[in-house]
């Protein structure tokens, strides 16, 4: 493979793994305004809106692993082949 190439493919993967990340904060902020919710007001009228958030978080944080470690996987295949 030419050095453009495998340097365009480092690109991508790094890209890959910011996005994923970025996935995982946004979890962790959605994670941390439903505990907020539902500690600031009464449990019955901010209740299906604290879970949602708080379920939401958590699936994007799993997705964003999930996604970083699949990326980071291609990225030592990558390394292996060069």
């Amino acid at each position: 493979m030419a050095g453009k190439d495998v340097l365009a493919k480092e690109r991508t993967l790094m890209a890959k793994a910011r996005t994923m990340l970025s996935y995982v904060r946004t979890g962790i902020a959605f994670v941390g305004l439903g505990l907020i919710l539902l500690r600031l007001f009464p449990p019955r009228l901010w209740v299906f809106v604290d879970v949602s958030l708080i379920l939401l978080g958590l699936g994007m944080i799993v997705k964003g692993l999930r996604d970083f470690q699949r990326a980071k996987r291609e990225e030592e295949e990558l390394e292996k082949r060069a």
